[in-house]
């Protein structure tokens, strides 16, 4: 359903001498702000995405003003305040969008938005996340934004008195969603219906720019889409998600056009005009990227690369779970999966403190969680998505803690801690004999081999109470972490007498039971529990078999557990169901399920089958970790393990990381049998190479190994 048409604001003021002013300003729906028709910042889609019942963000910035007239304009469109979000419509928070701004001089003087304000219409005839754009440049008032328009017919601005009654206004907390790239096509074809297809070459989130030779009122349609279906874009996929822009040009002639007011997920872009030029504009928060990984294996280069984009293309204000069809929300179940991975490829530090602020306003009265985050709202003031299903709930101590190790501040342990501990009672008073229900998600879409969702929820359950044990004795909640230790201990015990056989089998018999079961401690032969997992593997091929939590763990329990070998076989496999097999069939991000496309089934289901997903990703931290060997061992890195797990099918490795004490930096090459070392300042690194730990301090180091 398309939505309402942005809404142009505007004011006229003038200084008598040059002087220097403070802008505030927000709205309820994307803006764009200008002064004398220049955008001010270079934010998009500001300004971003909250809980708009709880918390509204608004931005700041310094002005020099010149003496005379000067205007002050804005446009704002539907954005996720009006306009669609998820499946479920327009209006999740109300049908009406709203701007706020406040103009301060530096005498002291000020003014606001009021009804001195003029409003209407222009160009835009419609803007939303999910349709797309339209514009058409003849509707467009010639020199709006400019001194000097005569804005009488426009309509005086309306005062909404209680508007938004009882949110906060509060300093942005997230970094903005700027442009961060740009990317050009690596081919144009032609589609059965005789439109012209660019190829960007790269499944992106942002918009296009483009250049044409115009015809008056001939419209320009862009379509958007992850794959093709041979020569045509293959949308099925998007469900009611048109990602479509048009552009209706008031004059013939050289003409440049990028939609503002949307974003959409594509690799390819239908145009019904051959375009002079276009280029990709990828649009992600912006944060700074602080990992890389370099190997001497294509395979390896690509997986990374893969799980890198998939970070960039859902890193819009809040963790999305894709960039293309009619959803694209803040699924907490795989924003905690993928947070350590993140954390190592970006500065993530103040997006997921943004974001668990959204998760906290998103909990219930009960002490339970919404699955996503900011909630949505299908009738107002009922949200979607409220059962805590096991993995999406555990959000609230995974990503603290994760901040916590990586970045080393106890802050967000603190700002959540109200919230663990709520959570936590509510999963015990859900428990019978420490053992929680079968219910929820499990192991989602994992390769046909389902984990019982009692153990699933149960591992999670002793998780929590480890996780939650160290969390409070962080903090000097010395009671309640002797508590969360016995309340783990007692679990523990449940588990084992429920799940686990005599021979160490546990119940379900998965891959994602057994590399659970060895990350929570749920074992009483550790050995033997490894030994089954690389049972189940073996079994299955040397393929996964996991879903979006099991496959987080997999790999970096077998190398845990002396099975590193397994574990390369497993990243370097090219038949499905792998990382590899999606690679072979065009993904250039991570795919959302294993068998998004195959060549003997072709496409999954459209129902569900995103191209852009990050979940999967999570595979990132064991590349940092475990392949490139770093690891913190006194959070923020002050201390910190380099340990890498080596194969001889992937020789050279690069891995560095810019840590908040400075670049940590492994490379190896396993046939010489050599590691360079780069030590931060005031760090020390315990490196270990041939089961022989040595301390290193700052500076650069070259170490031997037995080569492989």
């Amino acid at each position: 359903m398309v939505c309402g048409r942005p809404i142009y604001f505007r004011r006229s003021f003038s200084v008598s001498e040059q002087t220097e002013a403070i802008l505030q300003f927000t709205s309820l729906g994307y803006n764009e702000v200008f002064l004398d028709g220049e955008k001010i910042g270079e934010n998009f889609l500001a300004p971003g995405w909250t809980d708009y019942n709880t918390r509204v963000y608004y931005d700041t910035y310094s002005l020099s003003l010149s003496e005379g007239e000067h205007v002050l304009s804005a446009i704002v469109a539907d954005g996720w305040y009006a306009g669609n979000m998820g499946a479920y419509g327009p209006g999740q928070f109300d049908d009406i969008v709203a701007f706020a701004a406040r103009m301060t001089f530096s005498d002291g003087s000020s003014f606001d938005t009021d009804d001195i304000w003029r409003v209407a219409n222009g160009g835009y005839l419609y803007a939303d996340l999910f349709y797309g754009e339209a514009f058409d440049a003849g509707q467009e008032p010639e020199g709006w934004k400019k001194p000097g328009f005569d804005d009488r017919n426009w309509e005086a601005a309306q005062i909404a008195h209680g508007y938004a009654n009882g949110t906060q206004f509060m300093p942005r907390k997230c970094p903005p969603i700027r442009e961060k790239l740009t990317l050009s096509p690596v081919k144009c074809t032609v589609d059965s219906n005789g439109n012209y297809i660019y190829d960007l070459g790269q499944n992106m989130t942002g918009v296009v720019r483009v250049r044409f030779e115009a015809k008056k009122e001939q419209p320009l349609v862009l379509r958007y889409a992850e794959v093709l279906d041979g020569t045509d874009l293959y949308t099925e996929n998007l469900r009611e998600a048109a990602q479509t822009d048009t552009f209706i040009p008031a004059s013939d002639g050289m003409t440049e056009y990028c939609p503002r007011f949307t974003f959409h997920g594509f690799r390819f872009v239908e145009s019904n005009i051959k375009l002079h030029d276009i280029e990709g504009i990828v649009l992600y928060s912006d944060i700074e990227k602080t990992g890389n990984i370099e190997t001497s294996s294509p395979l390896v280069n690509r997986i990374y690369q893969n799980q890198l984009w998939g970070q960039r293309c859902n890193f819009l204000d809040v963790p999305t779970d894709c960039p293309q069809r009619n959803e694209r929300l803040g699924w907490a179940g795989d924003a905690q999966v993928f947070a350590r991975t993140a954390m190592y490829n970006m500065q993530s530090d103040l997006f997921y403190e943004k974001y668990m602020t959204d998760v906290r306003d998103a909990a219930l009265p009960d002490g339970s969680l919404a699955e996503i985050a900011p909630r949505v709202y299908v009738t107002r003031g009922r949200t979607m998505f409220n059962r805590p299903s096991p993995g999406w709930g555990e959000v609230i101590f995974i990503i603290p803690y994760h901040h916590w190790k990586i970045y080393g501040k106890t802050d967000i342990l603190r700002d959540n801690y109200g919230h663990m501990k709520q959570f936590f009672s509510y999963l015990e008073g859900k428990a019978d004999g420490f053992l929680q229900p079968d219910f929820g998600n499990g192991d989602w879409l994992n390769a046909d081999c389902v984990t019982p969702k009692n153990v699933f929820a149960t591992a999670y359950f002793a998780y929590d109470a480890m996780l939650l044990s160290e969390i409070a004795d962080a903090l000097g909640e010395k009671e309640d972490a002797a508590y969360y230790k016995t309340a783990y201990a007692a679990i523990r015990t449940a588990f084992l007498a429920a799940y686990t056989g005599e021979d160490g089998r546990i119940f379900g018999d998965t891959q994602c039971a057994y590399a659970m079961a060895l990350l929570a401690g749920l074992y009483t032969d550790k050995s033997c529990t490894a030994a089954h997992l690389a049972r189940t593997v073996e079994e299955r091929g040397n393929h996964l078999s996991t879903g979006f939590f099991g496959t987080a763990y997999l790999l970096p329990m077998l190398c845990e557990n002396g099975y590193t070998e397994l574990a390369y076989t497993i990243l370097l496999q090219e038949t499905y169901p792998s990382w590899g097999y999606c690679i072979k069939m065009g993904a250039t991000t991570m795919w959302e399920r294993w068998n998004g496309y195959t060549d003997t089934d072709g496409f999954f289901d459209p129902s569900m089958n995103s191209f852009n997903h990050y979940s999967f990703g999570s595979v990132g931290q064991w590349m940092y970790e475990y392949m490139g060997g770093i690891r913190p061992l006194t959070p923020g890195f002050t201390r910190f393990a380099v340990v890498p797990h080596m194969d001889p099918r992937v020789p050279k490795v690069s891995v560095s990381y810019r840590s908040v004490q400075g670049e940590i930096r492994v490379e190896y090459d396993t046939g010489a049998g050599v590691l360079h070392l780069t030590v931060p300042p005031k760090t020390v690194a315990e490196v270990t190479l041939d089961g022989k730990t040595v301390l290193k301090t700052e500076g650069e180091h070259t170490l031997t190994f037995h080569a492989l």
